[in-house]
């Protein structure tokens, strides 16, 4: 199965390239403690480890293996062309769709697109971090456009004004929310006093 990786450090695309996986039956690969684990040969993951192999542009450097998920997680990517090693904070997505599964988890087809890249999908801003009660205020959400490395607005976000809930850790109380339209930005007005959480 020919596929195409790209792995993307900000401004810097270190890798760009068609690789080869088989089809069927799986590989061995070595955690970060240097014990092996059977992954799929036509799992993005395996794709990657082909990848690393056949370029001097970007090296995986830390691959962990958790148990609980029975998943790998890239930790850390060494780039060529960028001093310190990137860690904690890969992204993938295939056809430019995010998968939310581990990339030994995910299979491949024939053509299909792998975009490594790091950094937060989104971001927002608050206009304000104080306002009074009745008091407008906004926040503009982003979404990152990793083709281009460029940050745009992001339509059709739901923008929540929260609070813990002492008795639920996990889920906050939501006490406002606002949809976001084509400039990405969400409008509010609270109407009582206190400390609120502001998230997408």
């Amino acid at each position: 199965i020919s596929v195409n990786v790209h792995v993307r450090y900000y401004n810097e695309l270190a890798f760009e390239g068609t690789v080869t996986v088989a089809a069927s039956g799986t590989i061995a690969l070595a955690d970060n403690h240097g014990v092996s684990h059977n992954v799929p040969a036509h799992s993005v993951l395996s794709a990657m480890t082909i990848a690393d192999a056949g370029s001097v542009t970007f090296q995986l450097t830390d691959l962990a293996y958790y148990t609980s998920f029975n998943a790998f997680i890239i930790n850390c990517i060494a780039l060529a062309a960028v001093p310190d090693t990137a860690c904690y904070n890969w992204q993938y997505t295939v056809n430019d769709i995010t998968p939310f599964i581990s990339a030994d988890s995910y299979l491949l087809q024939e053509g299909d697109d792998i975009y490594f890249y790091f950094g937060q999908q989104r971001r927002f801003t608050v206009s304000t971090t104080t306002v009074e009660v009745s008091q407008p205020f906004t926040a503009f959400v982003e979404q990152y456009r990793y083709r281009s490395n460029e940050w745009r607005p992001l339509p059709s976000a739901t923008v929540g004004a929260t609070r813990p809930d002492p008795n639920n850790p996990w889920m906050p109380t939501i006490l406002a929310t606002s949809i976001t339209p084509e400039t990405g930005i969400a409008a509010f007005t609270l109407s009582a006093t206190g400390t609120y959480y502001i998230g997408i």
